[in-house]
């Protein structure tokens, strides 16, 4: 829904045609940017080449890494508690089959070391209680349940070691809190340039460089962030501010 306040796609486009005809004029007095704003806006490639060198560093170890990642044994599968996701290298969860159509698909959970350990001390207890009763009513049941159990902890420990062993070694930890410092680096400066108001059609266009650059590092992020969602409109009025256009 469109608010009263909105700035309507004609009057941002006849904006823009003002503008550009008010940058072609020739003036005796043309204003001039802002150098700050200007410098702002000569930093913003560096920043984002420096983005988009850690983002492929991260979508490089991402490709070494996942076509060996381990599979959970079916053995520890299931909903036991204290279970967890099996997830990839990113903490994505991976979907594997589990029917006959192609698209059966699901995210399995698995049974942690600590899950297995807390069920061996749990079905034990229980074993002792049932042997202090004259029926020994469910002692066969909780004896499977306990080798199961055993057999199922050493194949957790090595699956968890495993994936903990490949993801250090990767260096993938370290090169995603480069990528995740570099975000941050470009959001700080984009909003640093959107924050200002621009003099002239030069300061208008550095914020549409900004806007770009941004959109290509949030490029197929689902989340909303409640500052930069104000983004665009700001550029909007930016456009009509120069071009003499009301909102």
């Amino acid at each position: 829904m469109i608010g009263k306040n909105s700035i309507s796609r004609r009057k941002l486009l006849a904006g823009l045609a003002a503008a550009s005809s008010a940058a072609a004029a020739p003036s005796k007095a043309t204003a001039q940017e802002c150098p700050e704003f200007i410098a702002l806006g000569d930093a913003l490639p560096e920043l984002l080449n420096h983005y988009q060198a850690a983002r492929l560093e991260v979508d490089s170890i991402v490709s070494a890494v996942m076509p060996t990642w381990p599979e959970a044994p079916k053995e520890i599968r299931g909903w036991y508690e204290k279970s967890k996701r099996e997830v990839d290298i990113r903490g994505a969860g991976i979907q594997r089959p589990y029917g006959s159509e192609p698209c059966d698909r699901a995210v399995y959970h698995f049974g942690t070391p600590h899950s297995f350990e807390m069920r061996i001390k749990q079905t034990k207890a229980c074993i002792a209680h049932i042997m202090t009763t004259k029926s020994k009513r469910g002692l066969k049941r909780e004896q499977d349940n306990l080798t199961r159990y055993e057999r199922a902890l050493p194949l957790s420990q090595a699956y968890v070691a495993e994936i903990n062993r490949i993801t250090e070694r990767s260096g993938y930890q370290a090169a995603e809190e480069r990528e995740a410092q570099s975000k941050a680096a470009i959001k700080a400066h984009v909003g640093r340039i959107m924050d200002m108001t621009p003099l002239t059609m030069e300061g208008v266009v550095i914020q549409a460089q900004a806007l770009s650059a941004w959109r290509s590092v949030r490029y197929g992020e689902l989340e909303v962030d409640v500052l930069t969602v104000t983004w665009p409109g700001r550029l909007a009025s930016a456009i009509l501010a120069q071009s003499g256009v009301s909102s």
